[in-house]
């Protein structure tokens, strides 16, 4: 397993060290956008959806992502607007609060895929969203920079969890995981 994380690593960290520093900002754009595409096929599979509803799904993803992109010039230069940033906040809070204190109900619960589809839809839109609005207002630094940030936060907890881990946290999703 960790070798090849560290094989991964080393084939795609410069590649996208060098997407983010050197590609002007609707090229990055772009390349994000395929990731968030690549993730969204990725979300149709666990949500269940097959055929017409995975490419429908894709789609929708696709179709949120240009409509954004079309109407950016409203948004991009200045703050995001507090409609779209607020549900977002909250959505992460109140997961990161259910899965601290209800983790296998959440697992054990039967999501609708209508239900599924939607979240995907919310969360990778919305992180498309946001990562190219940060490249267009803060510089692609500050884009490395939370990269890296996550980067060394999941290898931190790879080797920790591995090294003083004992306390899973919910086997049904990942059997090796560990609140440590």
């Amino acid at each position: 397993m960790l070798k090849n994380r560290i094989l991964t690593a080393s084939l795609l960290a410069p590649l996208i060290i060098a997407a983010i520093l050197f590609l002007p900002p609707d090229g990055f754009a772009l390349l994000w956008g395929t990731i968030i595409l690549l993730g969204a096929f990725e979300w149709a599979g666990l949500a269940g959806l097959k055929g017409s509803s995975k490419f429908a799904f894709i789609g929708s993803v696709l179709g949120l992502m240009g409509a954004a992109r079309t109407f950016a010039l409203s948004w991009a230069p200045g703050e995001l607007p507090v409609w779209f940033y607020v549900p977002v906040i909250i959505w992460w809070a109140a997961w990161a609060m259910a899965f601290r204190r209800i983790p296998e109900r959440l697992v054990e619960h039967k999501f609708s895929r209508a239900s599924r589809a939607v979240s995907g839809v919310f969360v990778l839109v919305s992180g498309w969203i946001m990562m190219v609005w940060l490249r267009l207002n803060f510089s692609e630094y500050q884009v490395l920079y939370l990269v890296l940030l996550i980067w060394v936060a999941d290898i931190a907890a790879y080797f920790v969890g591995k090294r003083w881990g004992f306390t899973k946290l919910v086997m049904a999703i990942s059997p090796g995981k560990t609140t440590e």
